[in-house]
């Protein structure tokens, strides 16, 4: 018997993102297929968060199903309303045989193409976001406006997966039922950490003994 297809929708590959995708391709009752709007991550690139080039210790891609959707932007990039725009994402969303979607936030084009593929093809999506309830920053009519959007968002999302206390405030802010908002926070792949610190303890040099006069 075939396990339900679950799209999921994310800017890039992500370290703490891509050991819960193999763990639901090896484990788990579905069967994912991650849909990467851009290759940012692949290779060594400069974070602004970090403020510094960052290359990824691990390796990103294989042991799940995945599919790079071509970004047409003019200026590509992973944290901007305009950077992602993948209009083939339409139509891979709508050919894949999708029993639902996942889709990481709603911070560009193509996030709100994703949700456009579902309502219009009746998929039921999952939302997952990082904001948390006391981050509004607009006022007056783009805050009205705003708040209409996401609402409709919200409350029409299949469920709304919380990564944490603030963020589950803020999907009850805007209507989600409480029912409908399932804790999911971030994965640590714990494996993997352990034995990157097994190797880099043992590179440390011995500690010297204690010397007593």
């Amino acid at each position: 018997m075939s396990r339900p297809r679950l799209g999921i929708v994310v800017t890039h590959a992500i370290q703490y993102q891509v050991p819960l995708f193999r763990h639901l391709a090896a484990s788990s009752s579905v069967e994912p297929i991650v849909f990467f709007l851009s290759e940012h991550g692949l290779a060594e690139s400069f974070d602004p968060g970090f403020g510094r080039a960052i290359k990824y210790d691990m390796p990103l891609l294989g042991g799940y199903n995945y599919q790079f959707v071509r970004n047409r932007s003019p200026k590509p990039a992973a944290n901007t309303f305009y950077g992602s725009f993948n209009p083939a994402l339409l139509r891979l969303i709508r050919r894949s045989r999708l029993d639902a979607l996942l889709v990481h936030g709603y911070s560009n084009i193509s996030h709100w193409l994703a949700y456009a593929a579902a309502l219009g093809s009746g998929l039921p999506y999952l939302l997952r976001g990082e904001s948390g309830s006391d981050q509004e920053r607009l006022c007056g009519a783009k805050l009205v406006a705003k708040r209409l959007v996401i609402q409709r968002l919200v409350r029409n999302a299949g469920a709304c997966l919380a990564i944490g206390e603030q963020n589950c405030g803020f999907y009850s802010s805007y209507g989600a039922r409480r029912e409908r908002i399932i804790f999911a926070p971030y994965s640590v792949d714990t494996e993997h950490f352990s034995a990157v610190g097994a190797e880099g303890r043992a590179r440390l040099p011995a500690e010297p003994a204690c010397w007593n006069p």
